[in-house]
């Protein structure tokens, strides 16, 4: 395949390390207590000064108003009661300021008959929206009123989702995961990595059926698909958590995320980063997918916690599509003769090789028009990908590829190392 070789371009790698350090965060600054200065000074009254004269009072008349408060009836001639009705507590104002409980008496009342105590309202505070009784419970709630629906319309728009109210489901699922699906529901597309199910059945077993696997994972049967990655079906297990069970091959499922919410955050994090990712400008792409995966694991630490699991190997192509260019080659024939497409990787589209047939698709070239197919990385078993299950339908092609790109993460990485070092070696 050495002719092919030629139509390989190579551009400058970006070094993107594996696992990146946690970003250190600058040490906060100690809070300096403030100095006194000669504003925040008081001074002690002289001796034998009263204090009224530091607030401009005559001393003297202060001394008239003590005088008539202590006579009876006081100075003006006020009711004997008052300093009585005073004396109960949370009646006068400092009582009221110091936080008495509203509407339960006071403490030293006697229970009223019934064994209520009185009810003493002296303001009226009328109940604001949303609050109290005239608050809406959790089935009353509108599309886009919690802040997580508001963000994924505001992303995706209403007609960018799918909603699956809970009468289609096809069977009980948890109320937290039966709510989400309905709102604010799934994304129909993120990247090449999830496309939501339109027009399928929801239930797993049947959905099999209809692609010619009718006992494909009969434990999963009846499980909820809400959408693939183009090669694994994304479903929604009785208990609630989202996995991705394959159908056309006999692989074990991969765990995706633990619940419906933490699933519709996480895809709503990766649709919000792809572009950035893609055209970092001015920015680090490193920094950037750091920061994507910080937000995927605040949203679900544990589904980060495998590498063989669905969102390590999404975060996995994308880190090595911003390591190296890696290309692939498909050579077919037609009228004119033999042609030779190329093709390099890219963040956030298919691998290489896919993205030569949809090209050659969108032509109208027959899979049986393919003569040789050749790979730089060993045809990958990725989510939104899974190019060997892709390049099987070439059956009359030779499949040629340089670097092992195996089962394993750590196999991965050491194939798109050595084609970084031989490209090194190369230039």
């Amino acid at each position: 395949m050495g002719d092919l070789a030629d139509h390989r371009r190579r551009r400058g790698a970006l070094a993107v390390p594996q696992r990146d350090p946690p970003l250190r965060t600058g040490r906060r600054g100690r809070r300096t207590p403030l100095r006194p200065g000669r504003r925040g000074r008081t001074r002690a009254p002289a001796a034998g000064r009263h204090h009224a004269r530091s607030r401009g009072r005559d001393p003297a008349r202060d001394g008239r108003h003590r005088a008539d408060a202590a006579a009876p009836g006081g100075r003006r001639g006020r009711d004997p009661d008052r300093d009585a009705r005073r004396a109960v507590p949370g009646r006068d104002r400092r009582g009221r300021r110091t936080g008495r409980p509203r509407h339960t008496g006071d403490r030293d009342e006697p229970p009223r008959p019934g064994g209520r105590p009185e009810h003493r309202c002296h303001r009226h505070r009328p109940r604001l929206p949303g609050h109290g009784r005239d608050r809406p419970g959790p089935h009353h709630r509108r599309r886009g009123d919690s802040p997580m629906t508001a963000e994924i319309i505001a992303r995706f728009g209403p007609q960018g989702l799918r909603s699956i109210p809970a009468a289609e489901l096809p069977g009980e699922l948890p109320r937290e995961a039966a709510g989400a699906l309905a709102d604010p529901g799934l994304p129909l597309q993120v990247g090449p990595y999830f496309t939501a199910s339109t027009g399928e059945p929801l239930a797993l077993g049947e959905y099999a059926a209809t692609v010619g696997f009718p006992d494909a994972e009969p434990a999963a049967s009846g499980w909820c698909r809400i959408g693939t990655d183009h090669g694994a079906e994304i479903c929604v297990s009785d208990a609630g958590d989202v996995q991705a069970v394959f159908v056309t091959a006999t692989v074990p499922p991969m765990t995706v995320n633990a619940d419906v919410p933490a699933f519709v955050a996480s895809l709503l994090a990766l649709d919000r980063y792809l572009p950035a990712l893609a055209a970092p400008g001015d920015r680090n792409a490193a920094e950037i997918f750091r920061e994507l995966r910080g937000t995927l694991l605040r949203i679900d630490e544990p589904a980060l916690q495998d590498d063989e699991a669905w969102w390590p190997r999404v975060l996995e192509q994308i880190r090595h599509a911003l390591s190296f260019p890696f290309a692939a080659a498909i050579e077919y024939e037609d009228a004119g003769g033999r042609h030779v497409e190329t093709e390099e990787a890219r963040v956030g589209l298919p691998h290489p090789e896919r993205l030569l047939w949809d090209r050659l698709d969108a032509r109208g070239i027959a899979p049986g028009q393919v003569t040789r197919v050749y790979t730089e990385l060993e045809p990958c078993f990725l989510p939104g990908n899974y190019c060997r299950m892709q390049l099987s339908r070439f059956r009359s092609a030779e499949f040629t590829y340089s670097h092992d790109y195996g089962a394993t993460a750590d196999e991965r990485e050491r194939g798109i190392l050595e084609l970084m070092q031989q490209a090194a070696q190369e230039t």
